[in-house]
């Protein structure tokens, strides 16, 4: 599988000035050597510029090939590749501009040659490269010595005839697009990932066999690699299959309109994905649907009205295409799993949980603990539920401040699976520079009668909510303020656990309090301002259904915090 090199942003300046190029190439002009300049990296010979021989203009474009790669061919291959390059411009003339363009936008045109046709350019590259594109041709800079002056499309010579060409073109022409709509226009440089993953997509819009060819080659590189991070961009073969199934998802699920709106955005990378989405009605966000997507990859089936974990495209249906879980692991009563994995952002893993045996008898929690190595990271885990019947329930956990609880009851009697979906939602943005931070998550699943054992004095809050609580002999209590919270030194924010709702509500809430040393029992009111002592016999406390064992003890400070409030009689 061939890689597609993309935009290269370094202008490369000479310090002695060179006069190749002449700026528009009238048809009297066409068949005089000339020569352009071109990026060495990605060049079989390593030339920064290369003597040129015209070739054929169609309607929409030039072409042009690196001469020294014509004259290698033989005189039937010469024959056979002038018929290629006339089919592929009548091709680009009726299908790849307009298709393309109608969801992108257009390229700078007339341009910076004053010539609304754009140049391509066949040069001979390495087998695993298809393209690139220069911003540096379009500058209008004195000092940009070695811009060609023209929109213009680098393609790999030996891709001339091959069926994926025109979605090569269209690949390339998306990033001739993007420079002027982002960069040239709105003034923004679209972040590599989300330019790639635009680019992915004008290949499908040519809508022809070498756009599925072209489509299928990436599916099977990403099956190979389906964790490999979306947003971190090696310029490596797994990035670009990586970003297309993203954004085939996306246009799957919500529409080429989407995807215009992303490619006109003036936002650029996760922000872009959210504006769009916005624009749509759609109330998610960017780090919402990659879960989501996380959770299609595995399921890749409608089972709900939501319909949003299965791919529309027959190329990417559930018969062709479905990642499994990395491993899976039987749960028993006994055994203890310990995983511990490092993620870089946005980069998915699967595992997989099964009981070891079933007890209808006995229901048993699913209990599972998540640390994190450092507590400033953020992992977004997507659970995916399956019963013996074939039921599916979706759900996400959130892992923040270093750690949290997650339980799933009856995990032994009516379970089939749990899947959990891992990816490090830390970083949100800024991902143009190549980035090697990994994060690290550990796991610990068990199977118990209850729900997760939390210990007395754990401090525990459910996802998007602030309030914190304190465990107790099965009670909670809140702890109404930050000030009451820090005037325990034994009480830290980064042992808080965030857990499921059903976890915090196995235990019950208690509002009774005592000062440290003092006979008198409190029950605090107004929302956490006041204490209101009650003033009733031991006897009148057990009779009201209150717990003994409920009072947690205060100290100084929260007792102090508190308005006296009427006392209970």
């Amino acid at each position: 599988m061939r890689k597609i090199k993309k935009i290269t942003y370094a202008a490369i300046i000479l310090l002695f000035a060179v006069s190749f190029v002449a700026p528009f190439f009238s048809q009297a002009q066409i068949n005089d050597p000339v020569y352009f300049f071109v990026n060495p990296e990605y060049e079989t010979d390593g030339h920064k510029n290369e003597q040129i021989t015209f070739l054929y203009s169609s309607a929409k474009a030039h072409f042009y090939i690196e001469k020294d790669y014509l004259n290698s061919l033989s005189d039937q291959s010469k024959i056979d590749l002038n018929t290629a390059v006339q089919n592929t411009g009548n091709l680009f003339d009726t299908q790849i501009y307009d298709r393309v363009r109608s969801i992108f936008g257009s390229e700078w045109n007339p341009g910076i040659d004053n010539d609304p046709k754009i140049t391509i350019y066949f040069t001979d590259m390495p087998s695993e490269f298809n393209g690139y594109v220069r911003s540096e041709d379009e500058s209008t800079s004195q000092f940009a010595v070695n811009s060609n002056k023209r929109e213009m499309l680098y393609i790999n010579a030996k891709l001339v005839g091959d069926i994926i060409l025109p979605a090569v073109l269209a690949h390339e022409f998306q990033h001739l697009i993007n420079y002027n709509q982002k960069e040239r226009i709105t003034g923004v440089k679209e972040e590599r990932w989300l330019n790639e993953a635009l680019s992915e997509y004008a290949s499908t819009v040519v809508a022809d066999d070498g756009s599925e060819s072209y489509l299928s080659r990436r599916l099977s590189i990403f099956k190979n690699s389906p964790n490999d991070s979306l947003v971190v961009w090696d310029n490596e073969i797994k990035d670009y299959a990586s970003v297309s199934m993203f954004i085939h998802y996306l246009a799957d699920i919500y529409g080429d309109t989407l995807v215009y709106h992303v490619a006109h955005s003036s936002f650029v990378g996760s922000a872009a994905i959210t504006d769009a989405l916005n624009k749509l009605g759609v109330n998610r966000d960017f780090s919402q649907v990659y879960t989501d997507w996380t959770t299609a990859l595995f399921l890749n089936q409608n089972f709900d009205d939501t319909k949003i974990y299965a791919y529309k495209n027959p190329l990417l249906s559930f018969l062709n295409f479905r990642v499994n879980a990395k491993n899976t692991f039987s749960v028993g009563d006994t055994n203890l799993i310990k995983i511990s994995v490092a993620l870089q952002d946005f980069s998915p893993q699967w595992y997989r949980f099964i009981p070891l045996k079933y007890d209808l008898g006995n229901p048993n929690f699913l209990n599972i603990k998540f640390e994190t190595l450092n507590k400033q990271d953020v992992f977004e885990v997507a659970v995916i539920i399956t019963t013996i019947a074939g039921d599916i329930t979706t759900d996400v956990h959130t892992v923040r401040g270093g750690g949290s609880m997650l339980s799933v009851p009856d995990f032994n009697q009516d379970i089939s699976s749990v899947v959990l979906v891992l990816s490090s939602h830390t970083k949100l943005s800024n991902f143009d520079n190549m980035e090697n931070k990994f994060r690290t998550i550990s796991i610990e699943a068990s199977m118990s009668s209850g729900a997760y054992d939390i210990k007395n004095g754990d401090l525990l809050r459910t996802k998007g909510d602030d309030r914190v609580y304190v465990i107790k002999d099965g009670y909670r209590r809140w702890i109404p303020s930050p000030e009451v919270f820090n005037g325990y030194g034994h009480l830290k924010w980064e042992n808080i656990l965030e857990v499921d709702e059903e976890i915090l509500n196995n235990y019950k809430e208690s509002y009774l309090v005592q000062f440290i040393g003092d006979y008198k029992v409190y029950e605090i009111g107004m929302g956490g301002s006041t204490k209101n002592w009650l003033n009733i016999t031991p006897s009148q406390f057990e009779a009201s259904s209150r717990k003994w064992t409920s009072i947690y003890e205060i100290n100084q400070k929260e007792y102090d915090f508190y308005r006296e409030g009427v006392p209970t009689l």
